[in-house]
């Protein structure tokens, strides 16, 4: 991996999960609320794009980083808990 690619997914996850903590009242709302539950298929499908990106398949880490752009607009249209 490229070092400029490490920091951008990087900074991603750190403004990400910075993001999410604000709007989380608890660790709960991951489970309890429809916005949590979305945001947790989103949080498992980037890892599973980094990865996929780490293990060099192309085109599984391409696919499943589609699938993390519509889990992000499925994210944005709910109403965050707090």
């Amino acid at each position: 991996l490229a070092r400029p690619g490490i920091l951008a997914a990087l900074a991603l996850v750190l403004t990400g999960s910075g993001l999410a903590l604000g709007n989380l009242g608890s660790a709960g709302d991951l489970v309890q609320t429809g916005y949590g539950a979305a945001l947790s298929v989103k949080i498992a499908l980037v890892a599973a794009t980094f990865a996929l990106g780490a293990a060099a398949l192309r085109r599984a880490e391409a696919a499943a980083g589609l699938a993390v752009l519509a889990a992000a607009a499925v994210v944005v249209s709910l109403l965050p808990p707090v």
